[in-house]
């Protein structure tokens, strides 16, 4: 069985934007859209998650009320030594691992810069790495080969 090594490389707020306004709206009126992003570097062995936050008002028209997206940079090593040679290469868990490693860290950057604002109250929403994995394994073609 092969085993893997991971390091967090990078995290890294690439957006903050907030509307500070007279707030009218109830916190829990504000619905939040979480959109994930999925790119696997070869030569470096890198894999990077972006998770994007955006929290609005439910109106028309609609209104960002917060927007955050926190990027995670995670080597992929194996313990022998050998290079990794394509994102197939890796089993489904470690990508499901640092998927979970890349919401924890969005979590935790946005509750620290939203708790200095008027919605401080927003949380992000609890979510499952493994659903977010299969929705990306559609959309960014993250199958794994069948090993014999």
């Amino acid at each position: 069985m092969t085993e893997f090594q991971l390091v967090v490389l990078d995290v890294l707020m690439t957006e903050w934007s907030i509307v500070e306004k007279d707030i009218q709206v109830q916190l829990k009126e504000i619905k939040v859209n979480v959109n994930t992003n999925f790119v696997f570097f070869e030569p470096e062995q890198i894999v990077r998650v972006t998770i994007k936050l955006e929290y609005f008002e439910e109106k028309k028209p609609q209104v960002t009320l917060v927007n955050c997206s926190v990027r995670t940079d995670v080597l992929i090593t194996q313990k022998s030594g050998e290079k990794i040679n394509k994102q197939t290469d890796v089993p489904d868990p470690i990508l499901i691992s640092i998927i979970s490693m890349a919401i924890s860290h969005s979590r935790a950057i946005f509750l620290s810069e939203v708790k200095k604002t008027v919605y401080k109250g927003l949380l992000l929403p609890v979510t499952n790495p493994v659903e977010i994995y299969e929705s990306l394994k559609k959309h960014f073609n993250l199958a794994t080969e069948e090993k014999e």
